[in-house]
């Protein structure tokens, strides 16, 4: 760590206890070794009887002269050679080259040794690596799903069978006993039975014969994997894409998009009451998830070039279409990061909760379309579903009474901590799960669509928010839900911070309010000035009418009940 220097090696008895000993030196200009490693070059001490840097060691009382040169290999000190003799004057600036060049030599094994440990430590753990991913390969490929945990095959008299049971390695006499390997990990044992000893040609070739099936067989399950893994992703492209066109259209009015060319002019598809009775279909395709169709009426006359055409105009227009959707969608997807970054900033920048929540709703009810939206917050302690914010057709509404929990469609959502979305019979379904949102006057609209959010900060829920459409059905859809669900995450954590706040503030203010007032009252010495004083800075903290009676009997019954509960 750059801190001490640790004896690895010395010669003679001396050099084997210190070893035992564990004998160290610290890093600093107190000894020669340590100054030959900060100072980074070499020490020498001719005569120890008058240097003052030499400090005398117990078990080599005849040194009489010392020298450390530091092993430097770069510009790093990995260590110090220390040299001592027992003649006055034996070290000195005349050896040094020598040692200076035997200390550069040995620096550099220092550092190839470590080297090469790290290098054989990192070898180690890229083959412990392997044979832990080449053993989960193996398991997850014999799943007892896909096929068998077991595979084994016996030869007997020319006959090749399925190895019915596990095969035994220990029961078998006179049997040779091959592992097939992959990078180290068994998989498998090849097993020859016979009554003759083997030889050693017999090992040599049995052990080519495993190492070959090991390889030809790591390469059909890799094989088998990388089919099974690309069949899989094909799956769920196709179901990625179904699923995008699906939404797409949902999101259309019409719920399906076509159109016919007949009588020398382009209708849509749901103008045409009829169509022919046998006709020619061309799949319209993304991939291999068949999106719509062009047909034709069949004819006699249509020739091999005309069908041609069609099925390259399906081809690319199904290629066109997908990438005229994607870039919707992606355009859609900025508009709500845009959104939700908007709103994002409105709670952090609004200091008023109040404020900050019917700008919150104003961005919804532009960003969804619709003229309704509404907070309505939780209140644990008191059981109660309060009003936090609404907004119905631009107009904010924020004085409701509160409800308590058990009752409408607020408690069903606060209880289940479920989101609910109707896009079609709402009034039936809402008035099963309790009630329908009010509007203003609070009565229940009539409404076609509704989306109702949990607001939740970690598992508890603090309110729900929600929007509707009181005249268009099937108005939302599912990334409006999932949209909505994250304004309602990040709205929930700003008001618990803001609540979180305050609190804080109002427990601050009531202790500085307190500390006034016990400087003001303990400033007197005098009863009655104490009892003014006191009645004054309650009053004047609280903002109301304070009252302070001393005494009992009589006096106190004259306290009236407006003052004990003003009091």
């Amino acid at each position: 760590t750059g801190r001490s220097l640790v004896l690895r090696a010395g010669t003679g008895d001396v050099g084997a206890q210190l070893l035992q000993r564990g004998h160290r030196l610290s890093i600093d200009l107190g000894s020669i070794n340590g100054t030959a490693a900060v100072e980074q070059r070499a020490v020498i001490v001719t005569d120890t009887k008058t240097s003052a840097a030499h400090r005398p060691n117990p078990l080599l009382p005849d040194t009489r002269s010392e020298m450390a040169v530091p092993l430097i290999a770069g510009e790093r000190v990995v260590g110090v050679l220390d040299l001592q003799s027992s003649q006055s004057g034996g070290l000195s600036e005349d050896n040094l080259p020598a040692f200076a060049a035997l200390a550069g030599q040995l620096a550099i094994a220092i550092v190839n040794a470590d080297l090469f440990v790290e290098v054989q430590q990192a070898r180690s753990e890229i083959e412990a690596q392997t044979r832990r991913l080449t053993r989960k390969g193996w398991e997850d490929f014999l799943d007892a799903i896909e096929r068998s945990e077991r595979i084994g095959y016996t030869y007997d008299h020319e006959t090749i069978a399925p190895l019915p049971e596990p095969l035994s390695t220990e029961d078998a006499e006179n049997a040779m006993n091959v592992p097939i390997q992959v990078s180290g990990e068994p998989i498998g044992v090849l097993q020859f039975e016979g009554s003759q000893d083997w030889s050693a040609d017999d090992n040599a070739m049995a052990a080519a014969v495993a190492q070959q099936a090991a390889q030809q067989i790591e390469n059909l399950r890799l094989l088998a994997q990388a089919e099974q893994y690309r069949a899989e992703a094909q799956d769920a492209l196709r179901r990625l894409t179904r699923e995008g066109w699906e939404t797409y259209l949902e999101r259309n009015p019409l719920k399906e998009i076509g159109f016919v060319y007949q009588d020398f002019q382009v209708k849509p598809l749901s103008d045409v009451s009829n169509s022919p009775d046998e006709r020619v279909s061309y799949p319209i395709k993304v991939g291999d998830t068949a999106i719509g169709d062009i047909c034709i009426a069949k004819s006699d006359d249509l020739i091999p070039e005309d069908q041609e055409l069609l099925t390259m105009v399906s081809e690319q227009l199904g290629s066109h279409l997908e990438n005229l959707r994607l870039a919707a969608e992606t355009g859609r997807r900025v508009v709500e990061l845009d959104v939700i970054n908007q709103i994002s900033n409105t709670l952090t920048k609004e200091t008023d909760l109040e404020s900050a929540l019917s700008e919150v709703l104003a961005h919804v009810t532009r960003t969804f379309g619709v003229d309704s939206a509404y907070i309505a917050l939780y209140d644990q302690e008191q059981q109660l579903i309060k009003s936090a914010a609404m907004l119905h057709h631009g107009k904010k509404i924020i004085d409701r009474p509160a409800t308590p929990l058990g009752t409408g469609i607020n408690s069903y959502i606060i209880t289940t901590k479920q989101t609910v979305f109707v896009n079609q019979n709402t009034n039936q379904r809402l008035l099963e799960l309790g009630a329908l949102p009010l509007d203003e006057t609070g009565d229940a609209p009539m409404t076609q669509s509704y989306i109702g959010v949990p607001m939740t900060v970690g598992d508890q829920v603090i309110g729900v928010f929600s929007i509707n459409d009181p005249n268009q059905e099937g108005r939302f859809t599912e990334s409006d839900v999932s949209l909505l669900s994250t304004i309602a995450a990040n709205t929930a954590v700003a008001i618990q911070n803001a609540q979180s706040f305050s609190e804080v503030q109002q427990r601050a203010y009531h202790e500085q309010a307190l500390r006034q007032i016990t400087s003001a009252v303990t400033a007197s010495t005098d009863p009655v000035t104490i009892m003014r004083t006191a009645v004054q800075e309650i009053g004047t903290t609280l903002g109301r009418r304070t009252i302070l009676r001393m005494g009992s009997g009589e006096q106190k019954s004259l306290q009236t009940e407006t003052d004990k509960s003003e009091a």
